[in-house]
């Protein structure tokens, strides 16, 4: 993990498990990240329980299903850091109903 101190990571869905435990490893591990929610407070409820973390957690408010939150996103961490450099899209969506027979 050493190649990647001081990257920029972006990780979406980053508010509850899977994503929540990427944004503390990656931070843990000295990236400085952005973990990206619809609750951006959940996201800042892991960066205070990250004590002695070698890299940096930061929250943005966005949905990735809306292409103007995806652009404001962009824009913000180009201003911010220049580049990304580790791109996680872990958000999804549920949609209720069958896939059966949709594919045959």
């Amino acid at each position: 993990m050493d190649r990647w101190i001081g990257k920029v990571a972006i990780v979406t869905g980053a508010s509850a498990g899977i994503g929540a435990e990427i944004v503390q490893l990656l931070a843990q591990n000295g990236l400085k990240v952005v973990g990206v929610a619809r609750r951006p407070e959940k996201v800042d409820e892991l960066k205070a329980n990250l004590k002695g973390a070698t890299g940096e957690l930061l929250s943005f408010q966005g949905d990735v299903s809306k292409t103007e939150d995806v652009d404001k996103l962009i824009s913000w961490v180009e201003q911010k850091f220049g580049a990304v450099h580790v791109l996680i899209n872990n958000a999804g969506i549920a949609r209720p109903g069958s896939i059966i027979g949709k594919y045959e």
